[in-house]
C-alpha cells in the first residue's frame, strides 16, 4: 500500500480490525512511515515478525494466518 501507489482512500471507514505486519528487517519503508500510516487509518501494526521483511506473507505465512485467526476469534466473541 505505501510503496508503488497510494489507495489511502480505499482504508477509509474500514469497519473490522485491521493489523499491518511488516517483518523486523523490512528496509524498504521506516517503522516510522507504517506507524503514521496505521494511526492516521486506526490500524493496529505488527512488527514483531523475526526473518522477515516487507513480504511478511511470503516469507511467515503461517504466523500471518495464525494472527488472522486469533484476531477473528476476539472480534467473535
Amino acid at each position: 500500500i505505501l510503496e508503488a501507489s497510494d489507495f489511502s482512500d480505499l482504508c477509509e471507514d474500514i469497519e473490522v480490525p485491521v493489523t499491518v505486519v511488516v517483518g523486523r528487517t523490512s528496509t524498504f519503508i521506516s517503522n516510522a512511515a507504517y506507524e503514521e500510516y496505521c494511526e492516521r487509518h486506526g490500524f493496529a501494526l505488527d512488527t514483531q515478525f523475526d526473518r522477515s521483511g516487507q513480504l511478511v506473507m511470503r516469507d511467515n505465512p503461517r504466523r500471518v494466518f495464525a494472527l488472522l485467526r486469533a484476531n477473528m476469534t476476539s472480534s467473535l466473541g
